[in-house]
C-alpha cells in the first residue's frame, strides 16, 4: 500500500484538528439556539412592545394586542382567545411567530439526540427546524405593522386632507387669486385618490419603488433633489449577510472530514481483509504440502514397481528373440506417434495399421506371449499411473511453489504490479471438494496398480509361435498407410503456413490503427484542456454580477461535451481494435501450434517411423531361416 502510513498520519491530524473546531463550533451554536429561542418567546408572549401612549398620537401595539390612549386606554386582543385578536394578518403573524417559537424549543429539545445518533444526523435535524422557524409574516403584516408605527393614521392624513380643500375653496371665493410667488406651499391630492409628492422622481429604470404609504407610515426613505435610496437599511443587512453566509465553507469542512474518514477506514478494512487473506494461504500451503508427500511416497512407490516389471518383461523377451524385433518396431512406432502433439492425436488408418500389426504378433505369440500380455498391460497401467501421480507431484510442487511466494509477498515487494483480468477464477477451476477428492482417488489408483503388478509378477508363462509370412503382410500395408498419413499431412502443413502469413500481416496492420487512434486521443487533450482551462477562468474569476449563462460559457460546455464525446467514441474504436488484436494474436498462436504440430508428426510418420520400419525383418528371417 506504499506510503499508506503517511496517508493515515496526515488524515489523522487533520480530522482531529477538524473535530476539535467542530465541537467549538457546536457549543456556540447551541448558544445561539439558546438565546435566539429566548427572544423568540420573549417577542411571543409580550402583549405589546412598539409604541408609546404618552406622545401626541398615544399608540402601541405588539403581535396579537393593540392599544389606544386618546382619553382612556383601550387595549384589543388576547393571546387566550385568537379571535379577539384585531386583523387577519396579525392573526396570521401570531400563528407563524407561535409555529417558530415551538420549532426554535423543538430544536433545543432535539439536541438531546447526540447521545443517540451521529452528530452529522443532528445538526441536519437542527438545521431543517432552525430554517423551518425562519418564517416571516407577509408583506401586508409589514406594511401595517409600519402604519401602526406611524405618527398619523390614514383617517386623520383624509381628514387633514379635506380641511385643506375646504380652506382652499373658501379662501379662493373669498379672496382674489394670489400669484406664485405669494401661493404657500401646500399638499393637493389627485383624482385618484393617492398623494402627490411632486420631489419623487422615478429610478433611472422609469419605476417608483416605494408608495405614497410610506411617507405616512414613516418607513420611506429620505427624499431630495440630488439622490433617492433605492433599498431600506435592513434589505442591505440582509443582502451582506447573504453574501457573508458560510454553508458552503461548512459543507467544504464536512467533505473533507467525511472523505478523511473514508480513507482511514478503507486502509483499517483492507489491512484486515490481507492478514485474513494470509492466514487462509499459509493454511492451504500447508495442505498443499501434506498431500504433497503422500503422492511423493506413492510415486516413488510405482516407479520401483514399473522396474520390477521390466525386469520380468525383459526376461520373458529372452526366450521369443526372433518375434522381438518386428514387435519392437510396431511399439516403437507406436510409441513415437503417441508423442504427437494433442490436434494431432487421432484414431487414422496408420495409427489402426500399426494396432493390426500388434495384435498379429500378438496372435503369432499367443501362447508365449500369454503372461506376457498381460504383464504389457500391467506395465501401460503402471505407466499411466505413474505418469498421473508424477504429473499430480509437479501440480502440487508447483502450487506449493505459488503459495510460498504469494506468502513471501507485500505491500512493499518490488515485484508486485497490476495485472488486469486476474480477478477471476481459472479456466479449469474446480470445487475445494473436487480438489480433496482427486488428491484421494490418485493415491488409492496408484497403490491398487502396483499391488495388481506386483500379483501378477507371480505367473510367468511362454509359448513361441512362427508366422512371419502374416506379419510381412501386415508391415506393408503399415508402410503403405504411414506413406498416405503423411502426403496429406504435408499439404494441411503448406495451408497452415499460409493462413499464418495473412493473420501476421494483418496483426501488423491492426496494431497500425491502434497507434495511430491513440494519437488521435492523445491529440484530443490539448483541446479538453483549453475548453476547460477557459470554463474554470469564466467560473473563478468573473466578479458577481459578471457571472452570466452567455453563449461563450455555454459554447464551451457544448465544446467539452463533444470533445468527451469524440474521446469516447474513440476509446471505444481502440477497444474494438484492442480486442480484434488479441484475436488476432490468439489465431496465430493456435495456427503456430499447429503448424509446429504437423511439423513434429510429418517428423515423426516420415523421418523417425520410416527408419525404424526399415530395419523390419524379411518373411524368411520371420520364418525362422
Amino acid at each position: 500500500m506504499g506510503s499508506k502510513i503517511e496517508y493515515v498520519d496526515s488524515s489523522h491530524l487533520y480530522a482531529t484538528n477538524y473535530v476539535r473546531n467542530s465541537k467549538a463550533i457546536g457549543v456556540l451554536w447551541a448558544i445561539f439556539t439558546i438565546c435566539y429561542a429566548i427572544i423568540a418567546v420573549v417577542a411571543f408572549v409580550t402583549p405589546e412592545w412598539i409604541g408609546d401612549l404618552e406622545t401626541e398620537y398615544p399608540r402601541k401595539f405588539g403581535l396579537w394586542q393593540i392599544c389606544k390612549a386618546d382619553e382612556v386606554e383601550d387595549c384589543k386582543g388576547r393571546l387566550d382567545d385568537f379571535l379577539s385578536i384585531n386583523g387577519l394578518v396579525f392573526k396570521i403573524a401570531t400563528v407563524l411567530v407561535g409555529i417558530a417559537v415551538a420549532l426554535a424549543l423543538f430544536t433545543i429539545c432535539a439536541m438531546l439526540l447526540f447521545f443517540f445518533c451521529q452528530s452529522t444526523t443532528v445538526f441536519h435535524i437542527c438545521a431543517w427546524l432552525q430554517l423551518l422557524s425562519d418564517v416571516k409574516c407577509p408583506k401586508v403584516c409589514t406594511d401595517i405593522g409600519a402604519f401602526k408605527k406611524a405618527s398619523k393614521t390614514p383617517e386623520q392624513v383624509k381628514e387633514e386632507l379635506k380641511t385643506a380643500e375646504e380652506t382652499k375653496t373658501a379662501v379662493l371665493e373669498s379672496s382674489p387669486i394670489p400669484t406664485l410667488q405669494d401661493a404657500p406651499e401646500r399638499i393637493t391630492s389627485p383624482s385618484t385618490g393617492d398623494e402627490y409628492l411632486s420631489n419623487l422622481k422615478p429610478c433611472p429604470d422609469g419605476t417608483v419603488d416605494w408608495t405614497p404609504l410610506g411617507d405616512m407610515t414613516g418607513t420611506r426613505p429620505g427624499v431630495n433633489k440630488y439622490s433617492l435610496s433605492r433599498y431600506s437599511l435592513s434589505e442591505w443587512r440582509k443582502h451582506n449577510q447573504k453574501v457573508l453566509d458560510p454553508e458552503v465553507i461548512t459543507e467544504s469542512n464536512i467533505v473533507d472530514y467525511n472523505a478523511k474518514t473514508s480513507m482511514m477506514q478503507a486502509f483499517g478494512n483492507i489491512d484486515k481483509q490481507q492478514s485474513e487473506n494470509n492466514k487462509r494461504l499459509k493454511q492451504k500451503a500447508r495442505d498443499i504440502f501434506r498431500w504433497k508427500v503422500e503422492v511423493e511416497k506413492a510415486c516413488k512407490e510405482i516407479t520401483q514397481e514399473v522396474e520390477y516389471l521390466e525386469i520380468e518383461r525383459q526376461r520373458l523377451k529372452g526366450a521369443s528373440r526372433v518375434l522381438m524385433l518386428p514387435e519392437s518396431i510396431s511399439k516403437e512406432c507406436l510409441d513415437l506417434r503417441s508423442n504427437r502433439f494433442e490436434p494431432d492425436l487421432v484414431a487414422d488408418l496408420a495409427e489402426q495399421e500399426l494396432i493390426k500389426e500388434m495384435n498379429l504378433v500378438s496372435e503369432v505369440r499367443a501362447t508365449l506371449k500369454n503372461t506376457l500380455n498381460k504383464i504389457e498391460e500391467q506395465m501401460a497401467i503402471n505407466k499411466a499411473a505413474k505418469h498421473r501421480i508424477e504429473y499430480d507431484w509437479c501440480d502440487k510442487a508447483m502450487a506449493y511453489n505459488t503459495e510460498t511466494i504469494n506468502l513471501s509477498l507485500n505491500t512493499k515487494s518490488n515485484i508486485i504490479m497490476f495485472r488486469p483480468g486476474s480477478t477471476r477464477f481459472g479456466e479449469y477451476t474446480a470445487p475445494l471438494e473436487y480438489w480433496e477428492y482427486f488428491c484421494r482417488e490418485n493415491v488409492q489408483n496408484c497403490e491398487a496398480a502396483r499391488q495388481k503388478s506386483a500379483d501378477l509378477r507371480g505367473s510367468l508363462n511362454a509359448i513361441l509361435v512362427n508366422g512371419g509370412r502374416k506379419l510381412r503382410n501386415q508391415a506393408d500395408r503399415t508402410d503403405m498407410a504411414l506413406a498416405e498419413t503423411v502426403a496429406i499431412m504435408q499439404e494441411l502443413c503448406t495451408k497452415l503456413e499460409e493462413t499464418l502469413r495473412n493473420t501476421l500481416q494483418r496483426i501488423a496492420d491492426m496494431e497500425a490503427l491502434i497507434d495511430n487512434l491513440k494519437d488521435s486521443i492523445r491529440k484530443m487533450d490539448a483541446a479538453m484542456k483549453l475548453a476547460q482551462t477557459r470554463l474554470d477562468n469564466r467560473n473563478n474569476w468573473r466578479p458577481h454580477g459578471e457571472s452570466v449563462r452567455d453563449q461563450p460559457h455555454l459554447g464551451l460546455i457544448e465544446e467539452v461535451k463533444k470533445i468527451h464525446e469524440t474521446v469516447t467514441s474513440l476509446l471505444g474504436q481502440l477497444r474494438n481494435a484492442e480486442r480484434v488484436r488479441q484475436d488476432l494474436l490468439k489465431k496465430r498462436t493456435v495456427l503456430e501450434k499447429d503448424i509446429a504440430s504437423k511439423r513434429k508428426t510429418l517428423n515423426i510418420d516420415r523421418d523417425r517411423c520410416g527408419m525404424v520400419r526399415s530395419h523390419y525383418p524379411s518373411a524368411s528371417e520371420l520364418a525362422g531361416h
